[in-house]
């Protein structure tokens, strides 16, 4: 990805799903990438074709994988979980809900 605005301002959606389901990512030091890798831990960060390569290396044993998809894992639940993130989810739809019925009670929205 080259290493333009628009790039920087990606948010590491597709880390995410790989972390979720217990998968160490290879991805490229741009945008957020490079805060939630934690290179060699829970993946590796490649951004020349070199890097790349010395990156897969280590992930072609089955244990080292495992290993740093677990630890992939753990990084992500505390932070992006369900259970994480309810009570700001609850929060916030409360306030926007109240929101919406004080519009509604005092006529604001249609001003």
């Amino acid at each position: 990805m080259p290493a333009d605005l628009w790039s920087r301002s990606k948010c590491g959606l597709k880390i995410l799903p790989y972390y979720a389901a217990g998968l160490p990512v290879i991805a490229d030091s741009v945008g957020v990438h490079a805060e939630m890798i934690q290179a060699g831990v829970t993946g590796f960060l490649a951004d020349t074709d070199e890097q790349w390569l010395e990156a897969i290396g280590p992930l072609s044993a089955a244990q080292t994988r495992r290993r740093r998809g677990r630890a992939a894992r753990d990084f992500i639940e505390p932070q992006y979980s369900v259970a994480a993130r309810r009570q700001r989810f609850v929060n916030t739809s409360r306030r926007r809900w109240r929101s919406i019925i004080h519009e509604t009670r005092t006529g604001a929205a249609a001003s």
